[in-house]
């Protein structure tokens, strides 16, 4: 029987096991349509076989169809999350009889007019919370499922929106735009959330999270500290910066804190100037690089776009941007300018633990000798290779600040196959097209000049390019799903167990 068969089966079947029912209102003795029951005809045809599958734009909803297109295509989160368990069991609250001591407690509580339970109260929040939670991450698992084996050429997650929250419980307005890397780190932190609570093993979040290190570098002496910071994604400047390797030296080469921003580092007890920069501590399978395009301008209170032209390569080399690899912080100071530390300090004379030569904890001393050449815990070209990425995908945005449109790229195979996912549209794409679709920048174009009405040659912005950078580790890269698998929703991938690191 044909799906469209299928259905009208079911339709009926449903029609005759509520016909007589006071519900029941069948119009000139045939089943009630389609739209009572709430079923939405999605119109696609059906998909063949090698397809892939399509998102319906809710109204504004391009920025979670880009993204989502871009998780799923990452084959260890996708098989991670049509694994887990989330919505699988139901959130209840254990309940018991009330105990003697809960007796005099509510009876203390009653003497309190107006008391309010705040330990009920929260735990009452939380709960909801999880519901919450739970909801949206199972539709989330709808919503890979569907991409990975749906019939049809596209799939309707308005479920998904509707059950989707915001920080502090707000829910999508899916008539409004909303920034993609923001949803992006929802999904991942939300994950992250729900996954710790229910002690899940598998740590589909890890496909995209690194570990930052936030180094703080005396100038002065030979103190330096440590602090680790989880990320989902690197922001990065683009304004007046030529390409990616450019942002990524500004991120990583830090600020200078001198003058009445000097800090106390432990061990120390005078203020010293010193340099405060981030670099890349654990990289992650797959890095999202956010190129910071939208900015407020303060004098007319609006957000606004820059269009310049920001290249990127297809394969980028992490390693000089890790904590092995960054360049060492070069320090100016005589060899008695040491024993300050072990001294009368800037505010007292108290003495420091330290020595002022570097003795102190060494997992402070995140560049070994400090030659950024791989020495210390790093083995040569066989770590180095860790840190090579291949680009993997690109969420393009088009438009202004105010509003636009999101779509990806999607690199679909491991013989450099790409496509276009475009909401329901999704079609091959050519890689070679990058630069003219991606970077940015301005093109030339022909226009009246409106005193003279003469043509002069005038250059424009072109409003399309890249906004999420998506780069995969080449050693562990696999191919995403194409020809047979994602249009036949085949069986399932082989295990590929994600061990949460806590």
């Amino acid at each position: 029987a044909t799906p469209e068969r299928k259905q009208q089966d079911l339709l009926d079947l449903l029609s005759s096991l509520v016909e007589g029912l006071p519900c029941w209102k069948a119009p000139s003795g045939k089943g009630r349509p389609a739209h009572v029951w709430k079923y939405r005809e999605s119109g696609d045809t059906l998909r063949p076989a090698g397809a892939f599958v399509g998102l319906k734009n809710q109204g504004a909803t391009c920025y979670m169809n880009a993204v989502l297109q871009q998780m799923f295509s990452v084959k260890p989160f996708r098989d991670a999350m049509l694994k887990a368990g989330f919505g699988d069991s139901p959130i209840v609250v254990e309940e018991r009889e009330p105990s003697e001591e809960d007796e005099g407690k509510a009876s203390e509580s009653n003497d309190k007019d107006g008391e309010i339970d705040e330990a009920k109260v929260k735990a009452e929040e939380e709960l909801k919370k999880a519901r919450e939670d739970d909801k949206a991450l199972r539709e989330l698992r709808l919503v890979f499922a569907h991409l990975h084996g749906s019939d049809r050429m596209s799939y309707d997650a308005r479920s998904f929106c509707e059950n989707f929250r915001w920080p502090g419980g707000r829910p999508v307005v899916m008539s409004e735009q909303q920034d993609a890397q923001e949803f992006l780190s929802r999904v991942i932190d939300l994950i992250h959330e729900r996954r710790k609570s229910l002690k899940y093993p598998n740590a589909p979040e890890n496909i995209f999270q690194g570990v930052l290190s936030n180094q703080t570098i005396s100038l002065e002496t030979t103190h330096e500290s440590e602090r680790e910071e989880g990320f989902s994604s690197l922001s990065l400047a683009v304004n007046n910066k030529a390409n990616l390797l450019e942002a990524l030296d500004l991120y990583v080469k830090g600020e200078t804190l001198d003058a009445n921003n000097k800090v106390r580092m432990e061990g120390c007890p005078r203020r010293v100037t010193a340099v405060k920069r981030a670099c890349i501590k654990k990289a992650p399978p797959v890095i999202v690089l956010h190129l910071k395009r939208f900015y407020t301008d303060f004098d007319t209170m609006r957000m606004v776009k820059i269009n310049s032209r920001f290249e990127f390569p297809e394969l980028l080399d992490l390693y000089p941007y890790s904590v092995h690899g960054v360049p060492p912080i070069e320090r100016k100071f005589e060899s008695e300018d040491l024993g300050d530390c072990n001294g009368k300090g800037d505010d007292g004379d108290g003495n420091g633990n330290g020595d002022g030569n570097g003795n102190g904890d060494s997992s402070h001393n995140g560049h070994g000798n400090g030659n950024g050449n791989g020495n210390g815990n790093i083995n040569g070209n066989g770590v180095r290779e860790e840190w090579q990425y291949r680009l993997k995908g690109v969420v393009v945005h088009t438009g202004m600040a105010s509003s636009g449109h999101y779509y990806s790229f999607i690199r679909v195979g491991s013989d450099n196959k790409w496509a276009e996912f475009n909401d329901k549209k999704i079609t091959p794409f050519d890689p070679s097209r990058i630069p003219a679709e991606c970077f940015g920048g301005s093109r030339e174009v022909m226009r009246t000049d409106p005193k003279t009405g003469n043509k002069v040659k005038s250059q424009v912005d072109i409003i399309h390019n890249a906004y999420l950078l998506f780069y995969e580790r080449i050693a562990h890269s696999t191919p995403s799903p194409d020809e047979g698998e994602a249009g036949s929703g085949a069986g399932a991938a082989e295990d590929d167990p994600l061990a949460d690191p806590e």
